[in-house]
């Protein structure tokens, strides 16, 4: 998997960290429901949730409240329920197995539904699937997701043997806040087994929270109507470290307590929360993070894979990944796509990689009704939004899928298609390119892929290939060792009181990014060797396809203003941020942020400088002027984050001891007539404006970005 940092210990930092969490078993309003599949202990008769604040419903289903002490036997009807969702998800397997060599007509054309001989030989394969047979078991224990349910069977035998001990040895829930080791490893175990359980069901049941018709778009429609806001009197989050400086006043304790929180003298968004799989705290300059190769964090996880062929050495061939300006030769591979960006599976050696391509939009038929602006039928290429959003992250910490910028790829075909005489080459060549291009435009219709691969070039050897302007890759998962287990529920198992989560929203509304469905972020397992010397797996998440933030690709989109009002009480201190941001999808991270989340995360925002972030534009393809424009942009959203939550003037000690005195950047004052100094040719109004499409390099990209759109008709 290819996360930033890899996931070293000294990156990540100890993993038993990550989950001694008093919050991330917390089954109220933010937890998901297993729907059947694995269903979780009832609630205790007569325990309300929804005024108890976070600490008093911690594991509540696995508590029994008259005694404060664990309920083992909680724990081992979960694991029934597992076992039950094993079941049920291996003999669906199974009938798939029997019935996939079907080759009678699986519907009927007029009424759509399934056939009487397709029913037959689907209820006979359910029936043989009674006891599966020994072949499929077999096949089945072969799969890469079957290391994920023994997983789970793993952790949920650890938190059971452990519960029984904690009961035994009388530590209530009380007592969950010390840095107990039992407790720790209950945690961890628990925690990991619920949340890979239910990726595991999501994937298998095809969920996804986005769907299609009428409905779907009212559903978008009314999201995004919706204001967004940080608000007072939200708890604050249950995961924050006691720092080493205040040890003393907390002997074995690893985490405050909401009181212990409400009566803290300190800042409370100087306080961190541990390092996971989804953050990790700076131990770099954020000031002076790398936005070109991600200050090389990853460069470690670019070393597995070496293509002899192309380089001759594992060092020449991360650094030209990392240079976007060295042409990188890729090999097409035929693969099961889907989404509504414009991508292809292509390997470098025998590692898969994504790459995502600037297709000519005008050719394609322009729509203007909502829905199709939503499945961005006109908008911009993420190509080069995902490098930008992508650094920012990873800059402040946090785990992202990095994606590499390339101004040029050649893309090739498998060895067969270069044998023989040089005509039926040719001709081998031309058939592989329509098969591509046919099996792309049926999973992107919309999006005119034969137009990217036009350019037909022939190298040194003789050889065809298609030469990509402008494109980003992206190494995906280690079909050898990672499990890719899909999405994972943003609002889940006690996310809304994690530090990290929350502030996350915060992060998502200054970059505009108004896609944050589930289906955007991913969980994986990683094998690590353990500390004992063993082999294990470490369950981690990336904040990944971010490609609809900062306007779709389009600045004029981007709007200036991050802050619509500052709600005040009498004496003139902030009770409420409301934000500009939208979001077709709901935001239920944001909306449990409070004010200190809020600083805690813009603390690290407001450590960016100009200089970075124009480095980022200028890294992902954006002409100088655009990269300049989106700069301001970002920096006048980052100066009044900074100053609704009171921390411009405000000074803070980076990694490297500096000390950064927060003032603000901003170049804009006045909206409606800022233009980029030296370029007033190219804005109107304060918009950027290139009808006569004078930003459009040829030597970078084979087609028109527009640059200056501000409507969808307007191209």
């Amino acid at each position: 998997v290819l996360l930033v940092g890899g996931v070293s210990r000294d990156v990540l930092g100890d993993f038993s960290s990550v989950v001694n969490d008093p919050g991330y078993l917390s089954f109220s309003e933010d937890a998901p429901s297993f729907r059947g599949n694995l269903k979780l202990p009832k609630r205790v008769e007569g325990v309300s949730v929804e005024n108890r604040p976070p600490a008093r419903v911690l594991f509540e289903d696995y508590v029994n409240h008259d005694t404060r002490l664990l309920n083992s036997e909680a724990v081992q009807r979960t694991i029934e329920d597992f076992q039950e969702t094993h079941a049920a998800h291996l003999t669906a397997y199974c009938v798939k197995e029997l019935v996939e060599d079907y080759d009678g007509d699986v519907r009927d054309p007029d009424s759509g539904e399934p056939t009487p001989a397709f029913l037959a030989m689907t209820d006979e394969a359910a029936e043989e699937c009674r006891n599966v047979p020994k072949a499929i078991l077999e096949k089945w224990e072969e799969r890469k997701d079957y290391a994920a349910y023994r997983f789970v069977a793993e952790r949920l035998a650890e938190a059971h043997q452990v519960a029984g001990n904690l009961n035994a040895a009388g530590v209530t829930i009380d007592e969950f806040n010390e840095d107990l080791p039992d407790v720790t490893s209950f945690k961890r175990s628990l925690f990991d087994a619920l949340e890979v359980s239910e990726s595991l069901r999501l994937d298998h049941a095809g969920v996804t929270n986005r769907s299609h018709g009428l409905r779907s778009l009212f559903s978008l429609l009314r999201n995004y109507m919706r204001e967004h806001r940080l608000q007072i009197g939200r708890p604050e989050a249950t995961n924050l470290l006691v720092p080493e400086s205040r040890a003393e006043l907390y002997p074995r304790q690893r985490f405050f307590s909401p009181d212990q929180l409400n009566s803290y003298e300190g800042d409370l968004a100087q306080l961190d929360p541990p390092n996971s799989g989804f953050w990790r705290k700076p131990t770099w300059d954020i000031s002076s993070f790398s936005m070109t190769d991600y200050n090389r964090l990853g460069v470690s996880s670019l070393r597995h894979h070496r293509d002899k062929d192309q380089f001759e050495t594992i060092d020449e061939q991360v650094e030209a990944i990392i240079d976007k300006t060295v042409p990188i030769r890729v090999v097409y591979e035929p693969d099961e796509l889907k989404g509504r960006t414009p991508k292809v599976t292509v390997k470098l050696d025998n590692q898969n990689w994504k790459l995502k391509y600037v297709t000519d939009k005008r050719s394609t038929k322009r729509q203007t009704s909502p829905s199709k602006i939503y499945q961005k039928r006109w908008l911009g290429s993420e190509v080069n939004v995902e490098p930008v959003v992508n650094h920012l992250a990873a800059a402040i910490g946090y785990t992202v899928d990095p994606t590499y910028y390339q101004e040029r790829v050649h893309l090739y075909f498998k060895n067969k298609v270069y044998k023989g005489p040089a005509s039926e080459r040719e001709a081998r060549f031309l058939d592989a390119r329509a098969e591509m291009i046919s099996a792309l435009a049926s999973v992107y219709p919309d999006a005119n892929v034969a137009s990217a691969f036009q350019n037909i070039r022939i190298d040194e050897d003789g050889r065809r290939f298609i030469e990509v302007r402008s494109a980003t890759l992206e190494k995906k998962s280690d079909a050898a060792s990672d499990i890719n287990l899909g999405y994972f529920v943003r609002g889940g198992y006690g996310k809304s009181f994690k530090r990290e989560f929350r502030a996350f929203g915060v992060f998502l509304a200054w970059i505009s990014d108004p896609d944050i469905k589930d289906a955007n972020v991913k969980a994986k397992l990683v094998p690590v060797v353990e500390s004992d010397g063993g082999d294990g797996y470490r369950l981690v998440y990336s904040a990944s396809d971010m490609g609809g933030a900062l306007g779709a690709g389009f600045p004029n989109l981007l709007g200036k203003d991050l802050v619509r009002a500052i709600g005040r009480d009498l004496r003139g201190r902030p009770v409420a941020v409301h934000f500009t941001f939208r979001s077709i999808y709901p935001a239920p991270l944001l909306a449990s942020a409070s004010f200190a989340d809020a600083r805690w995360i813009a603390r690290m925002i407001g450590q960016l400088s100009r200089d970075q972030i124009f480095e980022a534009f200028q890294y992902a393809g954006c002409p100088d002027v655009v990269a300049r424009y989106y700069t301001e942009i970002l920096l006048r959203r980052r100066d009044q984050l900074l100053a609704s939550l009171g921390l411009m003037g405000k000074e803070v000690v980076g990694a490297d001891g500096r000390v950064l005195r927060f003032v603000p950047l901003s170049r804009i004052e006045n909206p409606r007539r800022f233009h980029v100094e030296g370029e007033a040719d190219y804005f109107r109004r304060g918009f950027l404006r290139d009808r006569s499409q004078a930003l459009f390099d040829s030597s970078k990209t084979y087609f028109p970005r527009h640059w200056g759109t501000k409507y969808p008709w307007d191209r």
